[in-house]
């Protein structure tokens, strides 16, 4: 059975490409090869929300492309940015990444010869939210010169990814703005849009078909595909982790597929509160 639950747990890694994500992989793909060329210092981000697949994307992208040296940085909550500047040198290895006494600038100029000296391609700043969680427009005005400041000096393209709320970064800065070469948007899917209807069916075909059971779990036969739809808010990553503790408990249950009930118990155990107020969409369907 241990076999089986590793199976389960892999699916969150699942990729599962489409128009638009294919769209994205080729359009962000264009931007560091014309960036190498020009050096003009810019960036490009990736908007979306909470479990639209941002980052399963940007893994997909960096597996994809091996030729090319991309650094990825998480950006920590409620950091400051002389210790955001620490983490880019940590996450690039430098030995000396926690030394205190250096400036702001030091550390920046610091950077710039290590990004150099390891040939980086593209930064990713992933969560880049949390440069702007405040209220304060002075901090977010700040983030954003210092933003334009390592565009400037690194001379690297920079894809920020993050909530909607990151666009405030560069309302607060024009001469940002001016640097930025596009957005990419993963916003939630419209159940009025075709498009998104049939990109949901294909998501749900690969994901059951990854799933190790004997039987077929059919996650996309149209009512069970509408009770994901509704059950995860239309959002792949709520999705996938609804499924996934649903598969648990069926394997618990002996089942020979993933069972409406057990999505049922698996939505009551993680939907949130806005979710449950519109029903248990699992409830009643044919086992």
């Amino acid at each position: 059975m241990e076999y089986e639950f590793n199976q389960i747990a892999e699916i969150r890694n699942v990729f599962v490409e489409n128009q638009r994500t294919h769209s994205a992989h080729q359009r962000l793909l264009n931007y560091i090869m014309s960036e190498k060329q020009s050096r003009q210092g810019s960036c490009m981000c990736l908007i979306g929300d909470s479990g639209a697949g941002k980052t399963t994307f940007i893994q997909n992208f960096i597996s994809r492309n091996p030729e090319l040296k991309i650094l990825r940085v998480d950006v920590p909550p409620s950091c400051s940015i002389k210790a955001f500047t620490q983490e880019i040198l940590k996450c690039l290895g430098d030995i000396g990444w926690a030394n205190t006494r250096s400036t702001g600038v030091q550390l920046s100029m610091k950077i710039k010869y290590v990004l150099e000296k390891e040939g980086i391609d593209l930064i990713v700043f992933d969560e880049a939210q949390h440069f702007v969680e405040t209220k304060k427009k002075s901090v977010i005005y700040d983030v954003a010169d210092w933003l334009k400041n390592g565009l400037n000096e690194w001379k690297v393209p920079i894809l920020l990814t993050g909530l909607d709320r990151l666009n405030s970064v560069f309302t607060e800065n024009e001469q940002l703005e001016r640097r930025l070469k596009g957005r990419l948007e993963f916003n939630q899917n419209q159940s009025g849009d075709a498009q998104a209807r049939e990109d949901w069916l294909h998501f749900l075909h690969v994901i059951s078909n990854a799933l190790p059971f004997h039987g077929d779990s059919n996650l996309e036969e149209p009512k069970m595909a509408q009770a994901l739809w509704i059950g995860s808010s239309r959002l792949r990553g709520r999705a996938i982790r609804l499924i996934e503790r649903a598969a648990e408990i069926s394997f618990w249950n002996e089942e020979s597929r993933l069972s409406p009930s057990s999505l049922s118990e698996a939505f009551i155990e993680l939907a949130n509160r806005e979710e449950k107020s519109n029903g248990n969409p699992f409830l009643g369907m044919v086992q």
